[in-house]
């Protein structure tokens, strides 16, 4: 239920290459930022399945890489 509430509600949304260095991570990463229903900050991480849907592969609390641009569009 958390995870679903940040995809329907997320305040941004961030494309990001898959990590180097790992040959089986090919595919692009879609970042949900957004809160829970119970107003925690979390980071959301997706890929595109062939079928054109999305599949969480992470999901945790907001951590400090993501604080910046996610207070940016608080505002």
């Amino acid at each position: 239920m958390r995870i679903r509430h940040v995809l329907e509600h997320c305040l941004l949304i961030l494309e990001e290459e898959p990590p180097s260095g790992n040959s089986a991570a090919r595919d692009t990463r879609w970042v949900f930022l957004g809160s829970d229903p119970s107003g925690v900050d979390l980071e959301v991480i997706a890929v595109e399945t062939e079928g054109g849907r999305l599949l969480v592969i992470y999901a945790m609390e907001l951590r400090p890489r993501y604080r910046a641009p996610y207070a940016e569009v608080e505002r």
